[in-house]
């Protein structure tokens, strides 16, 4: 899993704040298992299902994967990844 760990980070919104996670503490082995993630098989974070990330990002903040129904996953360009509501513009 060292492919993901290195330098970089997730950076989340969630509850109206900012979090700028590590990928290494994102991507803990502990939470890569219950997301049913292999990390034995896993080389680069296209190996690693959008619904897969919602289920670490659930268990990082102790809440249901349900809460982050309507969240959007950016993968950068830097190899971060940004995760979000989905945001309305011009209401």
């Amino acid at each position: 899993m060292s492919a993901l760990t290195a330098n970089q980070t997730v950076h989340v919104r969630f509850n109206g704040t900012s979090h700028d996670i590590p990928f290494e503490d994102f991507f803990r082995s502990d939470r890569l298992e219950r997301a049913g993630v292999n990390s034995d098989g896993v080389a680069s974070l296209s190996d690693v299902k959008d619904s897969q990330l919602k289920q670490l990002l659930a268990q990082h903040f102790d809440r249901d994967v349900n809460d982050f129904n309507g969240y959007l996953i950016e993968h950068e360009a830097n190899g971060n990844l940004t995760i979000r509501p989905e945001a309305t513009f011009g209401i």
